[in-house]
Order: C-alpha cells, then sequence, then structure tokens
C-alpha cells in the first residue's frame, strides 16, 4: 500500500476553497509554468504556480545561473514591466493545467511601490482561473508595507499565501495572519557568507540540504505563535523523503519542492509511489 499524504485543505471561509491534493507544490519558477531548463513534471503536484511578478520600472532581466551559498540557483527571465504581455506569455500553459483541475496560485513579489490592487485587478480580467495569490515580500519590505499588500490580495475573495522570512520576528507571524493571509509559507531564506575555490566569499541566500534545520526552527516557532488555525507551507531544503516527515512533525501541512527537482523532476510524484508507511 502506499503511503497517503493529507491534503492542505482551506475550507469554511468567506473565501474561495483552496485544496491542494496531494500537498505538494514546486516552487515559484518550476514546474509546468516555470521557465527552469529541465523538463517540467506535473504529476505528484496538488497545485501549480506562476514565476513571481514584481512590478519595477527596471529593464527586463536575462536569465542567469547565479552562485549563491550552498551551489547555484537559476533565476529566470525577469518578466517585463506590463503584466498583461506576461500573462499572455502564460496563457498555453497555464489554460492545459486549470482544465486539469489541480489550483493555480499566482505569484507576486512585493516592493516598496509594488501596485497590488492594480495587479490583482489584471490577473482577475485575464486569468479567471486563478484560484490564489502567493506573495513574496522583496529584501527590507517593511512589515507595514507587506501588511497592506496582503490586506489588498485579500480583498479579492481568494486565498493569499504569505510568504515568510525564515528570520522573521514573532511580531510578523502575527500581523500578517491579521492582515489576512490564511496561509503562511515559511520560506525565504536567510544571506549567508561562504568562502569559494579562491578564497573569495560567495554572498547570496541560503540553498540546498543545509536549509532544512532553519525551516524546521521557523515552522517551530510559528506554529507555536499563531497556534493550529493557520495552515503552513515548509519551503526550503526539502531533497529526501525524510525530509517530508521531518518538516511535518514541525508543524507543516505543505511542501514546496525547488531545487531536488533539478536532478528528480517527478520526485513528488515518486514520494507518493513510496510503500515505507513511517512517512506518514
Amino acid at each position: 500500500m502506499s503511503v497517503h499524504f493529507p491534503p492542505l485543505e482551506l475550507i469554511g471561509t468567506h473565501k474561495e476553497e483552496l485544496i491542494i491534493d496531494p500537498p505538494f507544490l514546486p516552487a515559484p519558477g518550476f514546474g509546468p509554468l516555470g521557465e527552469a531548463a529541465f523538463p517540467p513534471a506535473t504529476d505528484g503536484f496538488g497545485a501549480f504556480v506562476t514565476p513571481p511578478w514584481l512590478l519595477t520600472s527596471a529593464p527586463v532581466a536575462p536569465p542567469v545561473l547565479r552562485e549563491c551559498v550552498g551551489g547555484a540557483i537559476y533565476q529566470p527571465c525577469r518578466p517585463a514591466n506590463r503584466l498583461s504581455n506576461w500573462i499572455e506569455r502564460l496563457h498555453r500553459r497555464w489554460r492545459p493545467l486549470a482544465a486539469a483541475g489541480k489550483p493555480l496560485l499566482f505569484t507576486l513579489s512585493v516592493g516598496p511601490d509594488a501596485e497590488i490592487d492594480i495587479a490583482i485587478e489584471q490577473i482577475f480580467q485575464r486569468l479567471p482561473e486563478a484560484n490564489g495569490f502567493w506573495l513574496i515580500p522583496c529584501p527590507d519590505l517593511s512589515l507595514a508595507a507587506y501588511g497592506q499588500a496582503v490586506t489588498m490580495a485579500q480583498a479579492s475573495g481568494l486565498p493569499v499565501l504569505a510568504a515568510l522570512p525564515l528570520a522573521a520576528p514573532a511580531p510578523w507571524y502575527v500581523e500578517l495572519v491579521k492582515a489576512g493571509a490564511d496561509i503562511l509559507v515559511v520560506s525565504v531564506p536567510p544571506v549567508g557568507h561562504w568562502p569559494d575555490k579562491t578564497g573569495q566569499f560567495v554572498v547570496g541566500r541560503l540553498y540546498a540540504p543545509a536549509l532544512l534545520p532553519i525551516v524546521c526552527g521557523a515552522l517551530h516557532r510559528v506554529r507555536t505563535t499563531v497556534g493550529e488555525g493557520v495552515p503552513l507551507i515548509a519551503a526550503g531544503g526539502i531533497h529526501r523523503w525524510e525530509d517530508v516527515k521531518i518538516c511535518r512533525e514541525a508543524g507543516a501541512a505543505a511542501y514546496v519542492l525547488g531545487g531536488v527537482l533539478w536532478r528528480q523532476p517527478n520526485f513528488a510524484a515518486r514520494l507518493q509511489m513510496s510503500t515505507d508507511t513511517t512517512l506518514f
């Protein structure tokens, strides 16, 4: 008998229900809606996520493989400032996934000057299949500005997933829930320094398996602070089957897969074929 992973269910609120079954999501930028340069796998995921969109006047950035602490991260081409143009690029991949009945989450990067209300209005007009919003704070964004963006998103009537910096203090947890976050994604890694082979220091966000203990510590702190009423999603450091169990025991109800998909694009599907009943 294969393992059954309990779904993440957001039911019984004033908003549209959200069921992520099985409770696995590709990280923003990965999977069939992403632009990462590997064959996208669709099996095994309970929801799909767009790459992050950021309102900015900066020129379009080309894709780049950027060295970071713990390895390297593929940074896809940042979309142009015009949201309508970028949505058109998603249509061919978005429509078939919507027809399959899996929730589709639109990811928005929140900067100090982001016009979240305008972005949400355009998304409703052009992508009525959207089932929720995943907000990710840009570096140095204040709690007040982030909370305001969450409130704007929750006015849409769709579920709001708010990414939480792993180093955020307890007031962030409480205020984001008060602002309207339905789900907290424990995800944004801290910045680290690591010497490379030449003796120079690589500066960047911490990724790779070493992130897992930090994620689990943050999950425990958030769960202790906000209680059981707010679902938590673990995002970061999951590279083995056992890591899913560890995150669950720390309070997670769903799991984001990123770097592991480079080596194992079908990792989510393989998890559900496991007969190791000690996982859950």
